[in-house]
């Protein structure tokens, strides 16, 4: 994909212009190319108004993704763009459109996070918190995890990879594997583990991925975790292991 790329950009960017103004180019038409995929009338008219999202909508949603191949490779170059011309005030004023744009729909409002931590404070406008932040946090990792059941939606798994991955954990400092353990995701879950995420990593509340999978009962979760050697003997704020919260669940 990368090489694909390459070509389309020295067909497109005159040789006549200056790295930075290449630079600039190249970010613009990623973020164009975000806006377009993201905000276009099909994520409206097929997404943005669902009141309870089920299992068909998430696969949907993440063969949608998958139609637009471009979009892993965007959201894995973006920063590194965005760095790189971030005083220029055309790029700055693109990326905070397309964040307001994307904030104001709950099937995209999770790209407009990602969008706001790649470019950190540069653009001086962070996303409005409204009532999309909550649905849109199940929206993606549900759809990650719909995509795990599809070889074919790689794409798909890759783009929601990194914008689980990559953006900083929400403000209970929950990571994406306890948030996969807390909802069940058994193939969100798998994924994480495989991109050695800290399996014992701790929440607000000191608590793990196999305190929230045993406070839960998801217990294909606990077997996983079981599985891959997570530390059993981790005590929670209130001095509790997983075990213990088991036993007051029996």
């Amino acid at each position: 994909m990368h090489q694909t790329a390459r070509d389309f950009l020295i067909r497109t960017i005159p040789a006549a212009l200056k790295l930075d103004e290449a630079h600039t180019t190249i970010t613009t038409k990623w973020i164009r190319y975000l806006m377009i995929c993201f905000t276009c009338p099909r994520i409206e008219d097929d997404f943005a108004n669902i009141e309870s999202w089920s299992p068909s909508n998430f696969r949907a949603y993440a063969e949608y993704l998958n139609e637009w191949p471009l979009v892993e490779y965007t959201l894995r170059y973006i920063k590194d763009h965005l760095d790189l011309c971030s005083a220029n005030e055309e790029v700055s004023q693109l990326v905070t459109t397309l964040i307001r744009q994307l904030a104001k729909n709950k099937a995209s409002y999770y790209l407009g996070r990602y969008m706001e931590f790649c470019c950190g404070q540069k653009n001086g406008e962070a996303i409005p918190v409204n009532e999309h932040q909550e649905i849109s946090e199940n929206i993606i990792y549900r759809t990650l995890n719909a995509a795990t059941e599809e070889p074919k939606l790689s794409h798909t798994v890759e783009a929601l990879l990194l914008t689980c991955t990559e953006s900083t954990p929400d403000t209970e400092r929950k990571t994406p594997l306890i948030i996969s353990a807390q909802k069940g995701l058994t193939g969100a879950a798998q994924l994480f583990l495989d991109r050695n995420i800290d399996k014992d990593a701790k929440d607000n509340a000191g608590r793990t991925a196999l305190h929230h999978a045993t406070e839960n009962e998801r217990e294909a979760i606990v077997r996983l975790l079981m599985e891959q050697n997570v530390n059993i003997e981790i005590k929670d704020n209130y001095g509790k292991i997983a075990l213990h919260i088991a036993v007051e669940k029996l």
